[in-house]
């Protein structure tokens, strides 16, 4: 991460990884990871930019069949 001074703000820079999962009967049918780079403002407490960059990859287990 790293800090910026911008506007009189701190400013912090970051990579998100949201990993969805799904499920069903107990195997897992998918799995999916969404990356995000953000720009999170401390003295605004809020998130004051997200850009999606992608997927990073995916899964699916296809040996489960119903």
């Amino acid at each position: 991460m790293q800090d910026i001074l911008k506007n009189q703000q701190i400013i912090i820079e970051g990579i998100v990884h949201v990993v969805y999962e799904a499920w069903q009967d107990n195997h897992t049918s998918g799995i999916r990871t969404e990356v995000y780079q953000v720009k999170y403002s401390l003295l605004e407490h809020k998130f004051t930019d997200v850009q999606d960059l992608g997927m990073e990859n995916q899964e699916a287990d296809i040996s489960y069949q119903k």
